[in-house]
């Protein structure tokens, strides 16, 4: 078959061109009967010397079609999967309203993720896994458009086995009571009861949320002997129980009668592995956002300081949660010295380190500007020459709320120290950046920068320099 011919095998019948529905299939099989002949020098039945030039240019010319047709097959992003980035075997929807490969999500929920992967939401359920009929449905229609075979859902297996473990503890109330008994310090089960009882609370909201007696029980164990508990994997496993329970708005009132739950979150933000420290913090961001007392009880058992700590680290997600938490003690107005606490935990250098890596922008601008109403933030940010790194993200930015953060802070910075007003004024004769602010932010950022260039003008004694 030379190239005239192939190129009519290509858009024969049946076919769309090299890519065709129809002659995919025609080229695969032409490829396998030229690969036989190269081989075994009798691959279709005819006479053949063995492996020729014509067979060997003749396959390139396939395989370049076949290779064409794969770069044309590209899924359309809606219909690949957030975490796995490949087309999706068996969509399902999350209480997040996101949709992921079910072997994919289902894995990340079992190590202990209780975020939805993509929007960060808190899942309250992690029992709701529905199928998306409808996205599997379009991926089907795709892969027919495109002549290949749909994918057929992938069966996990440790995910069956979880699910079929977690059914039979569910399925008997009791033994969520048998496995309290056996946390119990004094039992040589408590470790492999740990295991089963986090298991337990990943995948049995309505069970947990429907006990509070037992929950209870559960706040009850605490303190565990430390010979216990700072072994890592047995801390892993109970600060994911803690987890699993507290974020069910129902058990979080119960820590305030078991304040020991607290102090085992704190010592796990310094003790922890990565995913104990996640955990930790996310329990205390959920807790901080409960009322006023319970803020104050996170910071008086000495939270801030492992909080901040966390910030310098590498896992995003622990760091979305420590702000959060962070930002929740500091905005208590009977203690007003959480900020100062924080300040000088080392909160500054790291907001603006990670600020400067252009990280959970949003977070850290809110958090900042909570901050900067203490004079010793003002004063720290001078020493970390903060102004030309709020300027840069001014400028940058189109989030209209991080514009504003961004002014606020500046404006008490500038109505703090000449030596940040110099700064501000500088740039503002290279770039006009908050001039532009003055023109076309929000009312409360356009107020906020009229305010900075009058005062940055004021310094100023001659008239004409403000066009300079």
């Amino acid at each position: 078959m030379n190239s005239g011919q192939l190129a009519g095998a290509e858009t024969e019948e049946g076919g769309d061109g090299p890519t065709g529905v129809g002659s995919l299939p025609r080229l695969k099989e032409r490829l396998w009967v030229l690969v036989r002949r190269m081989v075994d020098g009798d691959g279709d039945g005819e006479e053949d010397d063995g492996c020729c030039l014509e067979d060997i240019d003749e396959a390139i010319q396939v395989l370049c079609v076949l290779a064409g047709s794969i770069e044309e097959k590209k899924c359309p992003e809606e219909l690949t999967c957030p975490i796995s980035k490949a087309p999706m075997m068996d969509p399902v929807v999350l209480e997040s309203g996101q949709t992921y490969d079910r072997m994919h999500v289902e894995r990340l929920l079992r190590e202990g993720q209780r975020k939805c992967p993509k929007t960060q939401q808190v899942l309250f359920d992690t029992t709701f896994v529905i199928p998306n009929h409808l996205v599997r449905r379009l991926i089907a229609g795709w892969c027919t458009d495109q002549g290949i075979e749909i994918p057929m859902p992938v069966e996990d297996e440790a995910s069956v086995n979880v699910s079929d473990a977690i059914g039979t503890l569910t399925s008997d109330v009791p033994q969520l009571e048998l496995l309290l008994k056996k946390m119990d310090a004094s039992s040589g089960d408590c470790k492999e009861a740990a295991k089963q009882l986090r298991k337990l609370t990943e995948c049995s909201g309505p069970l947990v949320k429907g006990s509070p007696d037992t929950i209870r029980r559960l706040f009850g164990l605490f303190p565990l002997p430390v010979s216990v508990i700072s072994e890592p994997d047995f801390q892993e496993d109970v600060v994911a129980i803690l987890f699993n329970v507290i974020i069910h708005a129902s058990s979080k009132k119960l820590v305030e009668e078991s304040p020991s739950v607290i102090s085992v979150l704190v010592d796990a933000l310094y003790t922890g592995t990565a995913t104990t420290k996640n955990n930790a913090a996310a329990a205390l961001s959920e807790l901080s956002n409960l009322n006023t007392s319970m803020k104050l009880m996170i910071a008086e058992a000495g939270a801030l300081k492992p909080l901040v700590i966390i910030l310098s680290e590498g896992n995003l997600s622990a760091i979305s949660n420590s702000v959060s938490a962070i930002y929740n003690l500091c905005t208590v107005i009977e203690k007003i010295e959480n900020r100062r606490k924080a300040v000088h935990a080392g909160a500054i250098k790291w907001i603006c380190r990670r600020m400067s890596e252009r990280v959970l922008m949003d977070d850290f601008l809110g958090l900042l500007t909570l901050l900067s109403s203490d004079n010793d933030t003002i004063d720290e940010m001078k020493e970390l020459k903060a102004v030309p790194l709020l300027l840069n993200v001014l400028r940058e930015t189109s989030n209209e709320r991080n514009k504003e953060h961004c002014v606020a802070i500046l404006h008490k910075m500038c109505f703090s120290d000449r030596t940040m007003r110099r700064e501000i004024r500088r740039d503002e004769k290279v770039n006009g950046t908050l001039w532009e602010v003055a023109k076309s932010g929000n009312a409360r950022a356009r107020r906020k920068a009229n305010g900075i260039l009058d005062r940055i003008w004021t310094d100023i004694s001659t008239p004409d320099t403000r066009s300079a």
